[in-house]
This record gives structure tokens, C-alpha cells and sequence, in this order.
């Protein structure tokens, strides 16, 4: 028992590291070396039966595609993302984050605003700090877009303040 927990927690290990490349590849520009780590980061998720890591491997295709400016499919991708994510409470907020940066970026304010709001009742209720800083940040660019500039300065105060904890 002790042998398969362990070989468990590698496993995890190993997912999580080939999803980390896969970003790193990702914030470099090097978005075919991004998507070869997705991939195998998908792969192992699968086989581990990890919905939490398929989502995070799915998230990370979805930022590659939002990249390429290939908004539909990385909408599509990011709604799949969240529905593997509703069965780890830590994936769905991050998942929302995105899919509402897909609506900010079509100027969808209304749709935008309501899966920020949803994410930060969803971080908030799993005291994820880092994702809650993010929903604020995003939010900030929400209320810039409508033209609110006290929301939006609010906003990033809140984020500040979380990161400075």
C-alpha cells in the first residue's frame, strides 16, 4: 500500500512538472513546446484518472490557443477545462478567470463580469489567495473597459493587498 501511494504521489509529481514546463514554454513564446507539454501533461493526468490536472493540461491549451488568437476554440477548451474543474473545488475558479478573460477580450462585459464574480466567490470560499488576487486583477480590466476607474483602483487594491500578505 505504502509503494502505490508513493508511485501515486510521483505520478503527481510528475504531471505537475510537465504542466509547470508547459507554462514556462508558454510565457517564453515557444507555443509548439508549450502544447507538446500539455499534452503529455494530459496524458498522464488521464492515467492517473486526475480531473484537477486534466483541467490545469486543458487550461494551458486554452491559453496557447487565446495566443494564437484563436478565441472560439480556446472558449470552447476553457469550458471543458471548467467542467473537469467543477470536480476539484481548486480548478473551477481559475477556469472562470480565463473563460471571463475570453468574454473581456470580445468586449462581452456582461458575461465577464458574471464568471469573475462567480470566481471569486469560488476562491474566496476555498481561501485560494493567489487565485483571488488574479479575479481582482481581472476585474480591474473589466471595470476599465466600462469606463470605471474607482472600481478599478479598488480593484487592484484588493489584489495588492492580497499579495503583500
Amino acid at each position: 500500500a505504502f509503494r502505490a501511494a508513493q508511485s501515486a504521489r510521483d505520478a503527481a509529481a510528475l504531471t505537475t512538472c510537465v504542466l509547470f514546463a508547459g507554462n514556462c514554454w508558454r510565457e517564453l513564446d515557444e507555443l509548439e513546446l508549450a502544447l507538446e507539454h500539455f499534452e503529455l501533461g494530459l496524458l498522464l493526468a488521464r492515467l492517473q484518472g486526475e480531473p484537477e490536472a486534466m483541467a490545469r493540461a486543458l487550461n494551458g491549451f486554452a491559453l496557447v490557443q487565446q495566443r494564437r488568437g484563436e478565441v472560439d476554440a480556446a472558449e470552447q477548451t476553457y469550458q471543458l477545462a471548467r467542467e473537469l474543474a467543477r470536480q476539484a473545488a481548486s480548478g473551477s475558479a481559475w477556469a472562470l478567470t480565463n473563460l471571463g478573460g475570453i468574454h473581456l477580450d470580445r468586449r462581452e462585459l456582461e458575461q465577464a463580469a458574471a464568471c469573475f464574480e462567480r470566481a471569486l466567490q469560488l476562491s474566496l470560499g476555498i481561501a485560494d489567495t493567489r487565485t483571488t488576487a488574479v479575479v481582482h486583477l481581472n476585474r480591474a480590466e473589466l471595470f476599465l473597459a466600462a469606463g470605471e476607474q474607482a472600481c478599478a483602483q479598488a480593484a487592484c487594491a484588493e489584489a495588492f493587498e492580497l499579495c503583500c500578505r
